[in-house]
């Protein structure tokens, strides 16, 4: 550390605390001459400084903010500047700084000032907030700054860099760290409880060294915290707005559908669960939200079935009378469930469109020849993916013939589409795969014949086409119940060469009816509220017997209310003619594309055909298939993993929901 500055004849002598030695080697700065501890010299330039006083003499090296200390190798520096100038050959590095003699004192005074307080010790943060002046006001000085041998002899060194004292509020800032109750830290917490549920990412993640890394790295002031915050406190506050919110939205619903399954966990627990999914429009919108995946350890009877799907409508405040649709499976107890009784559901109960067509196709799969081909088929596949060396051949046949370099599939039995995959992967891998088995003479039973070959080729002929459309049917964000009469129409006409019936007079009838039976309810809301508004009114005063059994009365009484049937009469009629006339425009109105959305074509035709669009609003929300609830199975078996088996229902629930119902 250096001690004062002592002036002697025109010589700056710089002295440090063992005997004025630097590294075990004087230093003397002279106007034109330096002299170093091992006799050589060198060239210096030198700072005209101002000549110091006494007191300035005396002045203690540990307050003194005008210089800094750099300890490493045995360096010293004085102060730091903007300017380097390195000495070729030498270890003295000179940086300057130009200035002029004013703003020199000016920082001198400014310091003398600081340290002249009567009767006052200055505490710890003011001395620190007078030395942050002084270095603001500090005058600038050349710098001489002595490198150690081996820093200087090596080959192509350049001069080492000046540290810089960081300022108090810098360095408060290096130590501090964001609050529990600050905005910044909320923010976080918000966006780690996100991920957790979004990605259904183990909520013990946040206590494992590679999570705690990241924070550190990426927001060192954030401190993380515990797994059971997260549990217990974030993740529920979040989900309890989150149900409020989908709340709000599923009352600006109209008419409602429903999907809803019963599936047993496979992560250890061995639960068993039921789900609702919920499906709405607004504003020619559709809307779907995963409402509950709960625990259900009573049995699986329909009775067991309708209380719950009842006291879930209770605790999210639907009326069920608004449920135009149930999906769910051709199970026995879901079909008596929503089928048998009313009373109980007043809706319509739809068999799952994709079950149907499941079964459809695993039975003609079944068919002997077809049985045979498919079973040719996997043995096949089965021979290449126990067999590494086959399907390194394969890769080079593929390369060779220019073929599509692509695995072999396998496909599981009870899931047609795979099955499907698996005969379209070989049709395309054909020629590579003869090409490996004809070099492998131990392997040609695995070649399927040419009868079977024949044999896939139509199956795959009647299956693609049916793949195509059953994952549009699956979209909960498009209509798929207006594809049901197309696909049906296709299925039955031009795959199976049958006759599908298409009454258009029944379907205006049943049109027809139920918009009749809209307007009329529409109707009676509408009297109803006129009926409260009425009674909020002041009523007249009563009127006397004579008059009320006045012949007049009577008359008027009669009167009125054969007014009344003939307008009820004439309002049938013209519903009746109005719809009639609606269906008329609807049918001489042009096709719209296959791919074009229906939802937005009728947001742009509703006024034009405002008793059909009343009906499209309640009746296009149904959804063909139960695959919704069906995603929230596979969405809860990662959740319900093996690895994380004694997480409680209520928690599976809460993540479940917060995973679906969370925006992107």
């Amino acid at each position: 550390m250096f001690l004062p500055v002592e002036r002697d004849e025109g010589v700056i002598i710089e002295r440090s605390e063992s005997d004025g030695e630097i590294g075990g080697i004087g230093i003397e700065s002279e106007a034109k001459k330096g002299t170093r501890g091992d006799g050589s010299e060198e060239m210096l330039d030198r700072a005209l400084i101002g000549t110091p006083d006494k007191e300035e003499q005396q002045m203690s090296t540990e307050k003194a903010d005008m210089w800094t200390e750099e300890k490493s190798t045995g360096e010293g520096v004085l102060v730091t500047g903007s300017e380097e100038e390195t000495r070729e050959g030498t270890g003295i590095q000179v940086v300057k700084l130009e200035s002029d003699h004013q703003k020199i004192e000016r920082g001198r005074k400014l310091w003398l000032k600081a340290r002249k307080k009567p009767n006052s010790k200055p505490s710890r943060v003011a001395d620190k907030a007078d030395s942050k002046d002084v270095r603001q006001q500090q005058p600038p000085f050349f710098v001489l700054k002595w490198q150690s041998g081996h820093a200087s002899s090596s080959a192509g060194s350049s001069s080492a860099e000046a540290i810089v004292q960081p300022t108090v509020q810098e360095a408060f800032q290096r130590q501090a760290s964001y609050g529990p109750s600050s905005h910044r830290a909320k923010e976080i917490n918000h966006a780690i409880a996100y991920c957790i549920a979004k990605d259904m990412i183990p909520i013990y993640t946040v206590a494992k060294p590679g999570f705690l890394k990241l924070m550190k790295t990426t927001v060192p002031l954030y401190k993380v915290p515990s797994q059971k915050f997260f549990s217990k406190t974030e993740l529920p506050k979040m989900y309890n707005s989150l149900k409020e919110d989908v709340g709000k939205r599923i009352a600006q619903g109209k008419w409602y559908a429903a999907t809803t399954d019963l599936w047993t966990s496979s992560g250890g627990s061995g639960h068993p669960y039921i789900s609702f999914t919920i499906h709405y429009l607004t504003d020619w919108k559709l809307q779907s939200n995963c409402l509950e995946t709960q625990f259900f350890p009573e049995d699986h009877t329909a009775d067991n079935i309708s209380e719950f799907f009842d006291n879930m409508l209770q605790e999210w405040g639907i009326n069920k009378e608004f449920f135009v649709s149930i999906t769910t499976d051709n199970a026995t107890n879901m079909k008596k469930a929503f089928e048998s009784d009313t009373t109980t559901f007043p809706g319509q109960w739809f068999g799952c469109f994709g079950h149907n067509l499941n079964l459809a196709i695993s039975k003609a799969l079944k068919n002997q020849r077809v049985d045979t081909a498919v079973r040719s088929c996997r043995h096949l596949v089965q021979g290449f993916s126990r067999s590494w060396k086959r399907r390194r051949e394969l890769r080079n046949k593929q390369e060779a013939l220019n073929v599509p370099q692509r695995s072999l599939i396998h496909d599981v039995v009870t899931r047609w589409g795979s099955t499907q995959k698996m005969l379209q992967r070989f049709i395309e891998q054909q020629q590579a795969v003869c090409a490996v088995l004809a070099t492998e003479r131990g392997a040609w039973h695995l070649m399927p014949k040419d009868a079977d070959i024949a044999v896939i080729e139509q199956v795959l002929q009647i299956l693609q086409p049916l793949s195509a459309f059953t994952d549009a049917l699956a979209s909960e964000s498009r209509v798929s119940l207006s594809a049901l009469r197309p696909v049906l129409s296709h299925i039955i006409s031009d795959i199976l060469e049958g006759s599908f019936s298409d009454d258009l007079d029944a379907t205006v009838n049943c049109c027809i009816e139920e918009a009749s039976k809209l307007a009329e309810m529409t109707t009676l809301s509408e009297g109803a509220a006129q009926t409260e508004q009425s009674s909020t009114t002041p009523t007249p005063p009563p009127t006397s017997e004579k008059q009320q059994q006045s012949l007049a009365t009577l008359l008027n009484k009669i009167t009125s209310t054969r007014q009344q049937r003939a307008e009820e009469q004439e309002g049938e009629g013209s519903m009746k003619s109005k719809t009639e006339a609606e269906i008329k425009l609807y049918l001489s109105l042009p096709l719209i594309k296959s791919e074009a959305d229906p939802l937005q074509w009728w947001s742009l035709h509703a006024e034009e055909l405002p008793h059909l669009a009343t009906l499209a609003e309640k009746f296009l929300c149904i959804p063909a298939t139960s695959v919704p609830s069906e995603r929230v199975f596979s969405a809860s078996g990662h959740i319900l993993s093996p690895q994380r088996s004694k997480l409680k229902p209520e928690k599976v629930n809460m993540l479940t929901f917060l995973h679906f119902n969370l925006e992107d």
